[in-house]
């Protein structure tokens, strides 16, 4: 088999996102919030090392004279990353011809599945939770290329302490403080106020705004002292 040129990177926020082969896929530019995985048929293994020297293995699975279409399926939201992690150990117990589930960053309610066919895109999503159907019409990726461009950072003004509303999910409307936030992972961890019992909620953070920022505690006792 021809291996062609068969390359990955690691986008800006350091996991492994993507693929890249020239020869045997139509899409190379999967690099934000991406499940990239293959089946265990007609495989050969190449090593590859990311820009962050994160070490992977990755392997190139399709013929030359196989196709590759990508797929929307509709699901229930914030729960997307849950739909991929199940349509990924479906595709691979069941040696499925799907080749990535994409998950471009901010859209909700919606992930796209590169699969050979759409038949082979469904049946990874048989009886998958929160999976609501494959859209009938197979979808151009130029559609999505704005949506995976990585490229320009968004820089996030939080910090921890700081007092937040959540704006979606089970808690929505909740007022919470801040205890841990990873930039990284563009998560934070927080902490209901009204909560008897302190318990640290993991969400992601656009699913969260500041509506207070808490003081330093130097600041706040230079203003006592002001006062008095």
């Amino acid at each position: 088999m021809n291996e062609g040129n068969c390359r990955t990177e690691a986008d800006h926020y350091g996991v492994y996102s993507g693929y890249q082969d020239n020869t045997k896929a139509q899409w190379g530019r999967i690099q934000d919030n991406c499940q990239d995985f293959r089946p265990w048929n007609n495989i050969d293994w190449h090593s590859w090392v990311s820009a962050s020297g994160i070490q992977a293995i990755i392997h190139t699975i399709m013929s030359e004279t196989e196709t590759v279409g990508l797929y929307a399926l509709r699901t229930t939201a914030n729960r997307e990353d849950q739909v991929m992690d199940f349509i990924a150990s479906h595709a691979k117990k069941k040696k499925l011809g799907v080749y990535s589930v994409i998950r471009p960053h901010g859209m909700r309610g919606y992930i796209f599945v590169e699969a050979r066919d759409r038949n082979e895109a469904e049946q990874a999503c048989v009886k998958v939770p929160y999976a609501r159907g494959v859209l009938p019409k197979e979808i151009d990726y130029n559609e999505i290329d704005h949506m995976l461009d990585t490229t320009k950072k968004v820089e996030v003004n939080m910090q921890k302490n700081d007092v937040v509303e959540i704006i979606s999910g089970a808690f929505k409307g909740e007022k919470a403080k801040i205890t841990r936030f990873d930039k990284t992972k563009e998560e934070v961890v927080v902490e209901l106020l009204e909560a008897a019992v302190p318990i640290p909620i993991t969400l992601k953070i656009d699913a969260v705004k500041v509506i207070r920022r808490e003081e330093a505690s130097d600041d706040s006792d230079d203003d006592s002292d002001d006062d008095d």
